[in-house]
């Protein structure tokens, strides 16, 4: 199978859903059970119940920018004596984004990014990314952020929006008939819980052949990439994204596992 899930879901449709898919997968009648008694352990002693829906009561837009947008909120929580109280937040609305890590298998290398990063205001290293366009799956996004930012295309697997294949069914089939790449998706994750609701999907690409063609920017996109070793991943190169070190994390179980059935065989 080339299309792998850290949820064991393999269907475009998780995909395109990969938080619901985690909790889906996650939920066995064994663990469901345990999280439900756990869950209102905790509740236990608790002035808010937290096994309540909370409510969304107002919504109101006071910033738009090019990327995000700020919404200012009043959301009611049930207590657990029958009562509620209201509370205030601001959201940062942030479309969906994906982040590939990419591994060469041939020569077991990796795609290593270098660009300007405005929350730290430096030159950060990380892995091709970018914000899915309206409409598109994280499959989608990411075949097509790869070939703008790398120039790296995948045999048979579209990449271009001008594709009549362009499609999500499409891609996600393609990738499972696939023998010239494996796609590990390990999940959607928010890039902070707290004040966005920007979910990032974050996968593995293993591409045993592809093509290097042009890269494609933005005008003000300035992107610097290259090949380097798991070592380097390891030991040399500075990373302080959070979602770059996720990817980092789960790679290095899979190579510890994979390094474990070959010393047992």
């Amino acid at each position: 199978m080339n299309l792998t899930s850290h949820y064991s879901s393999s269907s475009h449709t998780d995909i395109a859903n990969a938080a619901n898919t985690a909790n889906a997968a996650n939920t066995s009648p064994s663990r469901h059970n345990a999280l439900e008694k756990l869950e209102k352990r905790l509740n236990e002693g608790s002035r808010i119940d937290m096994l309540s829906q909370p409510e969304i009561i107002s919504s109101r837009r006071v910033y738009q920018g090019r990327i995000f947008a700020v919404d200012d909120q009043q959301i009611r929580l049930q207590q657990t004596d029958g009562g509620s109280t209201q509370i205030g937040r601001q959201i940062v609305r942030h479309d969906h984004s994906v982040v590939m890590m990419v591994h060469n298998v041939a020569n077991d290398t990796y795609i290593l990014e270098r660009e300007y990063r405005v929350g730290s205001n430096s030159y950060a290293y990380g892995f091709p990314a970018g914000l899915c366009d309206p409409h598109e799956s994280p499959l989608q996004s990411a075949f097509r952020e790869l070939r703008e930012e790398t120039g790296i295309t995948v045999p048979g697997i579209p990449n271009k929006r001008s594709d009549p294949a362009f499609t999500a069914d499409h891609i996600a089939h393609a990738v499972q008939a696939s023998a010239d790449i494996d796609v590990d998706v390990i999940g959607d994750f928010y890039s902070s819980i707290g004040m966005t609701d920007e979910l990032t999907t974050v996968m593995v690409f293993h591409l045993h052949h592809f093509d290097v063609g042009e890269r494609e920017f933005d005008p003000d996109e300035h992107v610097e990439s290259g090949w380097v070793t798991w070592d380097d991943l390891l030991h040399t190169v500075p990373i302080i994204s959070t979602n770059t070190v996720l990817a980092i994390q789960h790679e290095h179980i899979r190579r510890l596992k994979d390094q474990l059935t070959r010393s047992n065989q």
